[in-house]
């Protein structure tokens, strides 16, 4: 029997290549955050080109005046306006389809994004904090090692439960705010088209 063989290698040259799958990721990511700029700012343009067009005045604001008589009028809001503490038409109603929007996309809508845009401050901050909630036992998971144990697997189930609710809330937020069904922090109903 032969004793071990002595091979010389000389001038390798290794050349990794960077892994492929993050090229996929890196786009998908770019795409993904395009979206979330330009979909809401192209909804909120279209939107509001028409509450643009309309004149000011000193005694209604962003609305007309009806003459009832020669001496006696009130003042009609354009759609986008209605009245303002001062008695003018200077109050911008709020976008029912960009709250819509905001709150049917998956990242932002997921924390409330639509909520806060109409300023319905207790549902977004239920929705944060449910959605927050939902990701620490996740957290807590990604750090244990070794077969799961009975607190890993309650870990989990609360975690798939909560997110659950989460999804079921957002899921139902979305369906409520595409039939107008909510209104501003002020009481306001949203302008729709």
């Amino acid at each position: 029997m032969a004793g071990p063989t002595k091979i010389e290698v000389k001038d390798v040259v290794v050349v990794k290549e960077p892994p492929r799958t993050c090229c996929w990721f890196i786009w998908l990511s770019l795409f993904t955050l395009v979206l979330l700029i330009i979909i809401p700012v192209i909804t909120w343009y279209a939107i509001h080109q028409d509450c643009y067009k309309v004149a000011t005045n000193d005694v209604c604001g962003h609305g007309t005046m009806v003459y009832i008589n020669t001496t006696l009028f009130y003042c009609e809001c354009h759609a986008c306006y209605t009245f303002a503490d001062d008695g003018r038409c200077n109050y911008e109603k709020k976008y029912y389809a960009l709250a819509a929007v905001l709150q049917t996309m998956p990242l932002p809508g997921i924390f409330g994004a639509g909520y806060a845009y109409i300023g319905q401050w207790t549902f977004f901050t239920f929705q944060c904090i449910l959605t927050c909630l939902m990701t620490l036992p996740l957290i807590g998971l990604c750090k244990t090692t070794g077969e799961p144990d009975g607190q890993v697997v309650q870990t989990l189930m609360f975690a798939i439960l909560l997110g659950g609710a989460s999804f079921l809330w957002w899921l139902v937020s979305w369906c409520l705010f595409w039939s107008n069904y909510y209104v501003d922090g002020n009481g306001i109903a949203l302008y729709k088209k």
